[in-house]
């Protein structure tokens, strides 16, 4: 299982995404309040990181060899990376800034 905490509706408070693995897949706390299921798949590797010029983190997920990397991006959107799977996934500190 994979925990992480970012800030992913930019309103300051700290949102918490989990992978509970198979079959539950990857879900994300917001705001301490709600659960909201992200995507049914489980990741193989999870980072976050600015991707734009907002206050809201972006999510940069590695399903494995048969999905590929993607992206949630703005807390609203998935959009694919590419179609390999990585070794490892890092933020640059830069992007967090």
């Amino acid at each position: 299982m994979n925990v992480i905490t970012t800030d992913l509706d930019g309103n300051g408070q700290a949102d918490v995404v989990v992978n509970f693995g198979p079959p539950y897949g990857l879900w994300v706390l917001m705001n301490n309040q709600s659960w909201v299921k992200l995507h049914e798949l489980s990741p193989v590797s999870i980072t976050t990181t600015r991707l734009d010029d907002n206050a809201k983190q972006d999510l940069v997920i590695d399903f494995g060899p048969s999905y590929g990397i993607w992206e949630w991006m703005n807390n609203q959107s998935w959009m694919k990376l590419h179609d390999l799977s990585a070794k490892q996934i890092v933020a640059s500190p830069d992007s967090l800034l």
